[in-house]
């Protein structure tokens, strides 16, 4: 979700529904949220207190966060993946490429993690 405030209903909606189906399945369905579009620079007051809202819940994060980043659009304008953008210089993007790459790596790892 992104760290916005209507972001924040519709995931407590959808984190309820999560709660409804465990008890209706008497069982614990794992999940987490993952916060998207966020700031490369400084977390917004917002971010802080969306954060601070579903950890007091015991809501498990994935971090890092997927940071917006004009190379992550760029996807769709180029195809194929940031180590292709990265690599190729034919490709002129108007994002940093590199960070991108790093977020995404960090961000599947922390994915990886939760999957083993």
């Amino acid at each position: 979700m992104q760290p916005t405030a209507l972001d924040a209903e519709i995931g407590s909606e959808a984190l309820a529904l999560v709660r409804e189906e465990e008890e209706a399945l008497s069982r614990t369905i794992k999940h987490a949220v993952v916060l998207t579009k966020t700031s490369a620079a400084v977390k917004s007051r917002v971010q802080k207190e969306l954060e601070n809202q579903l950890r007091g819940a015991g809501i498990d994060m994935i971090e890092p966060s997927l940071v917006a980043r004009a190379a992550f659009s760029e996807l769709f304008a180029y195809g194929g993946d940031l180590t292709l953008m990265l690599n190729n210089p034919e490709i002129v993007t108007g994002g940093k490429v590199d960070k991108a790459l790093l977020n995404a790596q960090a961000f599947a790892e922390a994915v990886y993690e939760r999957l083993k």
